[in-house]
């Protein structure tokens, strides 16, 4: 019993980017198009001088617990024939998600925390930080 205890404790703890050791399992036209899009998010984000967001990913797994389980997943259409906002986004094409390649796993992807703006507070908290880390590996940098 303490194994199940201690997954199902797991369950519900939020992973930060060094602790999360799994993969995403997406098709290559899906990841070409996720891969895409952060690139412009990312563009965007620098472009108005913010600094210090986060890429949320939120994992359902599809087993016979889950309310999907018996659903059968939509047909699949290449990303790339999506023609615009009438078909909807790639990112929240199953049940507010993305289904995983082996359509065992819905994805929900986001960026958040996107308030913070890289000034001269952000700019001190890495001059002073430096002095004590290598400054190759604190969290506050530029855009």
């Amino acid at each position: 019993q303490g194994d199940d205890e201690e997954e199902e404790s797991d369950v519900e703890i939020a992973l930060k980017d060094l602790d999360f050791k799994r993969r995403i399992k997406l098709g290559s036209e899906a990841k070409a198009v996720l891969l895409e899009q952060l690139e412009q998010d990312s563009k965007f984000l620098e472009s108005h001088n913010i600094c210090d967001y986060s890429f949320l990913v939120g994992i359902h797994v599809i087993d016979e617990k889950s309310p999907l389980y018996n659903i059968p997943p939509p047909e699949y259409r290449s990303v790339f024939h999506m023609s615009g906002p009438a078909e909807g986004s790639i990112f929240k094409s199953y049940y507010g998600g993305i289904l995983s390649a082996d359509k065992k796993e819905v994805y929900f992807l986001a960026i958040i925390d996107t308030l913070t703006t890289w000034d001269l507070r952000k700019k001190s908290e890495k001059t002073f930080k430096s002095l004590f880390h290598n400054p190759n590996e604190i969290s506050a940098i530029a855009p």
